[in-house]
């Protein structure tokens, strides 16, 4: 008698720990099991099988409950760390070389103007989360000033790139080859393609993005990408004579859209 009471109190005690194991588990996403909780040492859901009897459960059972007690603890400084764009390291200008032959007289030239685009980013970004990236660049048309902004995502942010279409995307879409992902905007689907991960671009491009991005592309062409924790969005060539506040005003605005992009939810709704 004495043995059955004391088995059946195991059994209520296993079905009590299983269901506690179960709703903790399900507190969590699978992004969450499959890209944070690896590097915390803890295990997915289901990934040690019973063993040692009942009273072996049981003691696995305890054990996994404690841990994830402690997750839940811990849950909101998890997300806000996975869900936090790092700090931008470095100064705030990088000139990459003038990685052309220039007479002395335009070196300083090309360093004012890229110096003129740091004074609207410092006004545009008291946060200091955007650098300049900037060379110079000669071409058939001349000499250019090839200027990037950069500034980091969220470390789950998915790959995203948006730029205008070229000559070649048109023959992929005659071809029936072109993947880019269209959003149903009329005047945007058709000037930028966009490739990567869709939820990410729509979360990106609302109408305050895509109508800096059309703006910025109306000179030269824009490239706006995501990849492995850093965002960037720069046009190709850029008059060396002239830093354009208008477009870095536009080009921080999408800057700041970019670090915004909001991580994958580690949490379940």
């Amino acid at each position: 008698m004495a043995y059955r009471e004391d088995r059946e109190a195991l059994e209520r005690e296993r079905a009590r720990l299983v269901q506690g194991v179960e709703e903790l588990e399900a507190r969590w996403t699978d992004t969450f099991w499959h890209e944070v909780a690896p590097s915390r040492g803890v295990a997915p859901p289901r990934a040690v099988s019973p063993s040692g009897g009942l009273e072996g459960e049981v003691e696995r059972l305890t054990a996994r409950l404690e841990v994830l007690s402690a997750l839940e603890r811990s849950a909101s400084r998890i997300v806000a760390d996975w869900g936090t764009p790092p700090a931008l390291p470095g100064p705030r200008l990088v000139f990459g070389g003038l990685g052309v032959r220039l007479n002395p007289w335009l070196r300083p030239a090309v360093q004012r103007a890229a110096a003129s685009m740091i004074e609207v980013v410092e006004r545009e970004d008291p946060e200091r989360s955007i650098r300049v990236r900037a060379r110079a660049h000669r071409s058939q048309h001349g000499l250019h000033l090839v200027v990037q902004l950069e500034t980091t995502v969220a470390p789950s942010v998915p790959e995203l790139r948006v730029r205008h279409e070229g000559m070649f995307d048109e023959v992929r879409k005659l071809l029936g080859s072109g993947h880019d992902i269209q959003i149903g905007v009329d005047g945007f689907d058709g000037v930028f393609a966009i490739e990567g991960d869709e939820p990410t671009a729509r979360a990106l491009l609302d109408a305050e993005t895509r109508a800096s991005l059309l703006r910025m592309g109306e000179g030269d062409p824009v490239d706006a990408r995501v990849r492995a924790g850093v965002a960037t969005v720069g046009r190709r060539t850029a008059s060396f004579g002239d830093a354009d506040a208008g477009w870095v005003q536009r080009a921080c605005r999408v800057a700041r859209a970019l670090r915004s992009i909001p991580a994958r939810p580690l949490r379940a709704q």
